[in-house]
């Protein structure tokens, strides 16, 4: 069958989804520039956008070339899944024009997986394209006789990229697209980079190649250059469809984020102790010792307090010394000097000992021998190595990166991961299809199936054993035993009246377990697509090994089809199998026990629970994260009392470990309901329950809401429902910062002072106007009183100076809603100014809402949000709306800059009133303005132009860093000392 002219002849077999009807009717204009890049979540449809994108411009310009061929595609996608997805969804979901139809599926042949075989599509993996570059020629010569053993790896790589690039042209390729695209990271986008270039530039194309690039998840959190890299080859984002917009209109399910916090294992929680035991001694060791009297005095800091001198050390270096004279005020006879601590300090007085003040001095004289001395930072960081405080070089009192690892790692989560069955089973039933997804396998845990002892470590095994025992438990109705020490809660109340207990199975690359009595319905699944299931028994005889072969594809689909069919209501797979590409729009429960943390992979994993189901439109989604918390505090009756003063003391006002760290950054990267505010947004905080204390009742009573929570699936589509009705389904992201406290007394107070001085220096020129008058009556001989009224002038006109100060104070410190929404469009309009915005930009101060001009335009916008149901509380949150979704982003990480307590920026924005610097309303300048002088006054100037008078200090110069520290001291931001949110919301 000739090719000619052959994707004018085909047709999608169903009907466009309203956003992916409005992607396809801007196409053409998109592709003006050679590339068309469209961001969209997990379940809306990328892959039939992508061919439909092939399919249009194929049409549309396949004739054009005069090749035979037309305009035919590769596809690049990250897994050979993937790229096997593309080419089925191709021949499923296309059709030829009913005249060319001859009862077989022509589509069939026109579909290839080998680079060396083009086709009208050719769908491979982006490691097929690596190889094919970079393979090694067993030949001694090529076809044109030149020795290639003696190829350097460039030249080789050269001559098989011309190849390359030669067969594909010759097979009419001319669409290249990129599934997935934010897989474009080191050696794969450098190899893609030069096949595009050299595709490009064949004489045979003239440069007339289209680039369709698709993401879930763009590189947002790239930086600089490896951003603009993603760009160059992907273009410029044309499109961005968002999750909201597709809970509105069905695509996606409604769906919700919930936690489940455990403690570590005992074995884990000593190991935890001993660490922060050995630390303490160090800490006691260092201080106590003569290595801390020398470091003291290479300071330049008076050990018995009577500072004569400021060290100049100290203004590069503020937060190094406060934390060396935190360390001086713990250790008996050194005595800070008050002189040094009202320089680095804002409320004038050291804080309270933590260990982290040790940590950074120790971390500041091993690093700083320019100033310490070689001799000493490198005694002091021997002496740390013997005592175990030093990982990988670098010093580590609070963790060490085995302990993260072990705590991300906890056993101690698979008593949630058995909470968590035994409640999704009790509400959904049969109902119920549960996908747990891990990093690792642990394939030597299969001796422990079944034989009932501790399991001490984390994977699909251990998960399985522990999934099977809590099924057991459920048989038997039989409370959980509860490993972490908490009350156990009535669970057994949510088991299914009618006894129902879940099928569960695990599949990873190289192991499957299933349940012996699905063997039938895996034979007739496996049958199908040609293999012969093996079976081994496992110790628990009611399961076994399952050997289908070394196809992943076919894995994959019998899971698929277990699942669908309800015969399977539990699958526990790894991420890299079942994480990404995935598709069984059934799963309605996801817990991810992985430790990946990074926006792509984290969103990527969540897409597995979100699609829509057609035969069930009420379908809701949970997924669950899970975090290990560390151990309580250690008592005395644990260490003695000369180490216990140099641990932390007791703060059950913080979640501590990484763990959690990581869990509250993941939150940061997607969107859900808010239980606070009513509206979807991103961040941990939207759950509502994260409030101290977090001893064991407070983490068993989060535990107990988020079980209470997930139980109501009906209140999380109303949660949805409620939040998109009346939105076009976008969202931006925005800045939220508390509302402000009374200012502190002496930045208000201050002006006071001024207005004595004011009193008494215009008494002074009144008592001269007077004695003045007083020479004019006498000199005129007339008894005319002149002398009053002038006075009275003068003293009014003077007095207008600090009232007009005290005025503007007042507007600048307390930072309400429309002082905040000037400081945005200063920021918006500075940042267009020095090019970081692109988009037109329409910015004024006296609307503070949409202007009817500003429809087409990137604008600021500032709102008033709940932050707390109990007591009515809210937050003010300012954000940009319209422009690119890389500029939102550019936006709010400036205002969340420039609202930050001041620490150690290039430069310090200062507040000038009547031409006298305001210390106490001081701002640090955002890092996108202090790469260059002329940003700087950009930004100064855009910030005269809507806020109020400033003035821009640099800090690196002597005279700067003394202002610094004023800055640092008086500023209000200081004073608060919380940093702004930064969460993506919906638009409204």
């Amino acid at each position: 069958m000739s090719e000619n002219g052959i994707w004018r002849r085909l047709r999608f077999r169903g009907e466009f989804r309203d956003y992916q009807r409005r992607v396809l009717d801007a196409a053409e204009h998109h592709a003006a520039d050679g590339h068309i890049h469209i961001v969209a979540p997990p379940g809306s449809g990328k892959t039939i956008l992508g061919l439909e994108l092939i399919r249009r411009h194929g049409s549309r310009h396949g004739s054009r070339h005069g090749s035979k061929h037309g305009d035919n595609a590769l596809v690049l996608s990250p897994t050979v899944a993937i790229a096997d997805q593309w080419r089925q969804r191709f021949v499923d979901n296309f059709r030829m024009n009913h005249n060319d139809s001859n009862g077989d599926n022509p589509l069939r042949s026109m579909v290839s997986d080998d680079l060396r075989r083009p086709k009208a599509l050719t769908s491979v993996t982006y490691q097929a394209l690596h190889a094919a570059v970079s393979e090694h020629d067993n030949r001694s010569n090529d076809d044109s006789g030149r020795d290639v053993a003696a190829e350097s790896p460039k030249d080789r790589e050269r001559r098989l990229l011309a190849a390359l690039v030669d067969r594909l042209v010759a097979a009419g390729v001319r669409t290249i697209c990129l599934d997935e695209a934010h897989h474009l990271r080191r050696e794969w986008q450098r190899i893609l980079e030069s096949f595009v270039a050299a595709l490009r530039a064949d004489p045979r194309v003239r440069n007339d190649v289209l680039i369709i690039a698709l993401t879930a998840t763009p590189p947002y959190d790239a930086n600089v250059n490896e951003w603009k890299r993603y760009i160059e080859l992907c273009g410029d984002i044309d499109e961005e469809i968002f999750t909201p917009e597709l809970v509105r209109n069905g695509d996606l399910c409604p769906h919700q984020d919930f936690v489940m916090l455990s403690y570590p294992t005992p074995a884990e929680a000593a190991e935890i102790r001993r660490f922060r035991i050995k630390a303490g001694d160090a800490v006691r060791w260092i201080v106590d010792g003569e290595l801390f009297d020398k470091a003291v005095a290479a300071a330049g800091i008076a050990a018995d307090g009577r500072q004569r001198h400021v060290p100049p050390s100290l203004y590069d270096h503020p937060d190094d010394y406060l934390a060396l004279m935190v360390l001086m005020n713990r250790r008996d006879g050194m005595v800070p000097p008050k002189r040094l601590v009202r320089l680095v300090t804002a409320k004038r007085m050291l804080p309270a000992y933590r260990m982290s003040y040790a940590q950074r001095v120790f971390r500041f004289i091993v690093g700083a021998p320019e100033l310490f001395g070689r001799d000493l930072s490198d005694r002091l960081k021997r002496e740390l190595t013997r005592l175990g405080m030093t990982d990988r070089g670098r010093v580590c009192l609070l963790d060490n990166d085995r302990l993260t690892r072990k705590l991300m790692s906890s056993a101690g989560k698979l008593e949630s991961i058995g909470r968590i069955v035994r409640h999704e089973s009790g509400v959904m039933g049969a109902r119920l299809r549960m996908l747990v997804l891990t990093d690792y396998i642990r394939a030597d845990e299969k001796r422990r199936i079944g034989d009932g002892r501790p399991i001490t470590s984390m994977g699909l095994v251990p998960i399985f054993e522990t999934i099977r025992r809590t099924v057991d438990t459920m048989a038997t109705n039989r409370p959980m035993d509860v490993t972490d020490g908490s009350t156990p809660t009535n669970e057994t109340a949510t088991i299914s009246s009618d006894g129902f207990l879940p099928l569960i199975g695990a599949v990873s690359g190289s192991l499957t377990i299933m349940p012996a009595i699905l063997a039938d319905d895996i034979n007739r699944l496996a049958t199908a697509r040609g293999v012969t299931p093996k079976y081994r028994p496992l110790p628990d005889e009611r399961y076994c090994e399952v050997d289908l072969g070394s196809s992943n594809g076919v894995k994959i689909a019998i899971m698929t089809a277990l699942v669908e069919s309800g015969r399977l209501h539990v699958l526990i797979g790894t991420k890299s199998l079942l994480g990404e590409g995935w598709d069984s729009p059934s799963v309605n429960t996801l817990v991810l026990a992985s430790t990946v943390g990074s926006f792509m992979l984290t969103n990527q994993m969540r897409g597995r629970a979100i699609r829509a189901l057609a035969a069930d439109p009420r379908k809701v989604a949970n997924i669950w994260h899970l975090a290990a918390v560390e151990p309580g505090h250690l008592t005395f009756n644990e260490v003695g009392e000369q180490t216990m003063q140099w641990l932390d003391p007791p703060d059950d006002a913080v979640i501590r470990g990484d763990d959690f760290a990581t869990l509250r950054r993941r939150f940061d990267c997607f969107i859900g309901p808010s239980y606070v505010s009513r509206n979807v947004e991103s961040g941990i905080d939207r759950l509502g329950v994260f409030t101290p204390p977090y001893d064991r009742d407070g983490i068993a009573r989060i535990n107990a809401v988020m079980l209470q929570r997930s139980g109501r699936r009906a209140e999380t589509a109303e949660l949805w429902r409620k939040a998109v009705d009346d939105t076009d389904g976008r969202v931006a992201q925005a800045v939220q910062t508390d509302r402000p406290a009374p200012p502190p007394r002496m930045v208000l107070l201050l002006p006071l002072g001024e207005i004595l001085a004011y009193i008494v220096l215009s008494q002074m020129v009144g008592l001269m106007v007077d004695f003045a008058s007083g020479m004019v009556r006498s000199s005129a001989r007339s008894g005319a009183d002149f002398g009053f009224w002038p006075m009275m002038l003068i003293c009014g006109a003077m007095a207008l100076v600090p009232i007009g100060r005290v005025i503007m104070r007042w507007r600048a410190v307390m930072v309400p809603r429309r002082t905040l929404f000037a400081l945005s469009c200063a920021v918006l309009d500075a940042l267009h100014g020095v090019g970081a915005v692109s988009s037109v930009v329409s910015t004024d101060v006296l609307t503070g809402g949409r202007r009817a001009d500003s429809v087409d335009r990137m604008f600021a916008t500032v709102e008033e949000t709940p932050v707390s149901d109990a007591d009515g509380e809210s937050a003010l949150r300012c954000m940009a709306v319209g422009g690119a979704r890389r500029e939102q982003g550019v936006f709010a990480a400036t205002m969340a800059e420039l609202l930050s307590p001041i620490d150690n920026p290039r430069y310090v924005i200062v507040g000038r009133e009547w031409g006298v610097r305001t210390y106490g309303v001081s701002l640090p300048c955002p890092a996108v303005f202090a790469r260059r002088k002329r940003d700087v006054e950009a930004l100064r100037a855009s910030l005269q132009r809507h806020w109020t008078g400033c003035t821009i200090i640099d800090t690196h110069t002597e005279e700067g860093r003394r202002i610094l520290l004023r800055c640092r001291t008086r500023s209000f931001l200081n004073r608060g000392g919380k940093t702004p949110n930064t969460v993506t919301t919906l638009v409204r």
